[in-house]
Formats: C-alpha cells, structure tokens, sequence
C-alpha cells in the first residue's frame, strides 16, 4: 500500500469518530461557525455546464443544512486545464476552515497519478464530501456524421470537440484508438461542453466525450430524436439506460482491461464535492453531513427534475475508498495507462474562432524599460 492509500484508509471514518467523541459541545460550535456564514462551491468550469448545473443545484440547497440551519452557499466559477486550476486552487489557496467547497473534475486523482504537469495537489490530502452524481461518460457523434459505430471510426478521421489536451475529452478518445485501432483525432481549446455542442452543429468537430446525464440535461431535443449517437460507453458498470456499447466488455484482453478500468474508475467516483487538505475531521464531518442530508432533501430532488439532472449520491467515505483504490494500481499498469492516453498524433488543431468559443492564450505585456 502506498503513502497516499494509507492516508486515505486512515481517514475514512475520522469524521464520525471525532464527532461522536466531541459530543453537544461539538454540534454546539459547529452551528456557531456556521450560522450565517456564506459557503463558497467554486465549480472547475464555466457557466452552462454539467457540473455548473451540479454546483448550483447543491448551492440552493446546502446552507440549511449546515450545522446552524442559517448558512448560505455561492457559486464560484474557475475554469481552466480540465478542472486542474480549481483543484490546485482549493489545494493551496482556499482558506482551510470549511468556508469554501469545490466542484471540478471527477479525473483528478487519474490526473496525479498520470504525472500531469498542471497538478499541484495531492488528492489524498483533499476532505472528500461525497458525489452528488456518477453517471457514466460517452464517446460519442452526430448521427448525421455517419459514424454509427467503432468499427466506422478504425476506418475514416473523426474529430472530437475537446476543453483542453489534458482533460477527459481528450483522453477518452486517446483510450479508444489506443485500445481498439480507431481514428479519433481532437480540436482543442473550447470553452467548454457548451461550446463544443455549438461546435458540433456548425460542423467543426463530428462530436465529444461527456457524461450520458449531461447529455440528457444539456441536450435533452439531441437525446430525444436520436440525434447523439453513443460509440462507447464507460465506467466500472455498464449502464443498461445508455445506447451504447460498454468499453469494458469491448477489450478481452487482462492489461487492457487494467488499463481500462484504472481510467473509468474516476468515472464511478463522479461528480465530487471535496473541501481543501487541513480541516478537522469535526468540521469535515460536518460538511458530509450537511451534504448526504441535502442530496435527501425532498426539495432540492423536485429541483434536480426541474433542471433535468439525476441524483445518485454516494457518500464521501465511499467516494475516498475508491480514490485509495486507484493509489493501488501496480506501477507497470499506470506506464502502459500514460502511452494509452498520450496525445501524440491525437491533436488535429486548436479551436479557432471568437473568445467566447474557444480559449485564447493572452499575450504576455513587454515590460516598459
């Protein structure tokens, strides 16, 4: 077991048993840091999101739930590298009492152990919450592009929208050719899901890789006129409610399915909300309380059905026991997982158009002599 599992195994249950060590006197000053605080949900992309969704859904109902009953949370957008920027963000910056919360991408401990130049955090160090959600994620086109299935992608190009080259709409199709011989290459550089879908409809990429929920919550006409046309579906289950082909029953294969499953493991780990390294274990006990009583909350689910989202919440010891999971993987497996996943020969060009779709890099300022 390495360093970073046996941190986490350590931590599963802390929360509870110094709660229940604390007793009324806790639960007393618990509810006096947060009675009237504001809790900021910093969301690791833009606005119109999945995950924006997600943040803001949670945030209209989280602070009565806090310990108090008189909190309130705000949304925080920070987009930037696939979520990294808001992960090296709650790392290292946000203040270390509870005060401030994040949403980002569920690939983070698949970042790190990746070896990814951007990440500056240790995801065993991060206060696990719990997922509010863990659908499995799609490669998926157009119908209109005519490819309707894996063996059509071996055989012609086909272009996928993407954020950035380090994020899951670029690893995702990296996976695919490498597992299974296929053509995907990726445009990058887009702001996000949103953009890419607008992408999608002027014909500058054929399709994308995201979460089937999302799909279905930011395209339900697409979902619904059989306009999405799902190539691979992943994750540690297959999910029967999905159109689509299942990767892990796809590769036969020992090391492949290794490989396979170390990147979709992310996947059942979902969309989690974490809280920065250092605080109590009394005080993450009481975000993950707030938080599984929330996801309950019979007014927050008449909410998720307004907004078109699932919720399937697992808890945040759950959550940490499959990220102490991954940090088990055998060191051979991660290698061959990075030359899957590499880039090299996968990005056909950057997103090319006005600020609001794709990201532009800003130019640095001469310094005046």
């Amino acid at each position: 077991m390495n360093k970073a599992a046996k941190f986490l195994g350590l931590g599963l249950f802390g929360g509870a048993v110094a709660c229940a060590a604390n007793g009324p006197a806790a639960a007393q000053s618990e509810a006096d840091f947060f009675r009237g605080k504001t809790v900021k949900v910093v969301v690791g992309f833009p606005p119109g999101g999945g995950y924006d969704r997600y943040a803001r859904l949670l945030a209209r109902h989280y602070g009565r739930h806090l310990p108090g009953g008189k909190a309130k949370a705000i949304v925080q957008n920070m987009p930037g590298a696939s979520g990294i920027k808001s992960g090296n963000y709650l790392y290292s910056v946000a203040p270390k009492d509870g005060s401030v919360i994040a949403i980002f991408n569920k690939s983070m401990p698949t970042y790190e152990i990746l070896g990814r130049k951007a990440v500056q955090f240790k995801s065993a160090a991060f206060g696990w919450i719990g997922s509010i959600e863990n659908p499995n994620s799609t490669v998926a086109v157009l119908a209109s592009s005519g490819i309707a299935s894996m063996e059509d992608a071996k055989k012609r190009e086909v272009l996928m929208g993407a954020a950035s080259v380090s994020g899951t709409q670029a690893m995702y199709p990296a996976l695919v050719n490498a597992m299974l011989g296929t053509k995907f290459r990726v445009i990058a550089g887009y702001r996000g899901s949103k953009t890419i879908t607008l992408a999608m409809e002027r014909g500058e990429v054929m399709g994308m890789s995201l979460p089937w929920s999302s799909w279905v919550s930011t395209k339900p006409d697409w979902v619904k006129e059989g306009k999405v046309k799902v190539l691979a579906q992943l994750g540690l289950k297959k999910d029967p409610g999905i159109p689509g082909p299942f990767l892990l029953d796809i590769v036969k294969d020992a090391e492949s399915r290794a490989i396979v499953k170390l990147i979709s493991t992310d996947i059942a780990i979902g969309r989690t909300y974490a809280a920065p390294p250092g605080l109590t274990l009394r005080r993450l006990d009481s975000l993950r309380r707030a938080f599984d009583a929330a996801v309950a909350d019979p007014k927050l689910l008449k909410d998720a059905k307004k907004v078109r989202v699932d919720v399937m919440p697992s808890t945040g010891i759950e959550v940490s026991r499959l990220v102490a999971d991954m940090f088990e993987t055998p060191q051979d497996i991660i290698e061959k997982t990075k030359a899957a996943i590499s880039t090299k020969g996968l990005i056909a060009g950057q997103c090319k158009g006005s600020s609001k779709m794709c990201r532009t890099k800003r130019k640095k300022k001469k310094s005046k002599k």
